[in-house]
């Protein structure tokens, strides 16, 4: 199971004990903290957060199209 987490949330849960989201380093650190908080297992909360930043890599990828020719 992977959780989807919005930007803001992670943010006001970075907030709690007084940090400030500023890099994605501390972004992911929080939000590993957060799923192993849940009691996620430490390598499913590794392998949802790798997940969380390839996504959007692989949205940016351009995609091979199919040529029919008649």
């Amino acid at each position: 199971m992977v959780s989807v987490l919005s930007p803001a949330s992670v943010r006001r849960f970075a907030r709690a004990p007084g940090q400030r989201v500023k890099t994605d380093r501390i972004a992911a650190a929080v939000l590993y903290e957060r799923l192993c908080a849940a009691g996620k297992p430490p390598k499913l909360a590794l392998v949802a957060l790798m997940r969380k930043l390839v996504e959007p890599a692989n949205f940016l990828l351009p995609r091979p199209t199919l040529e029919i020719s008649c």
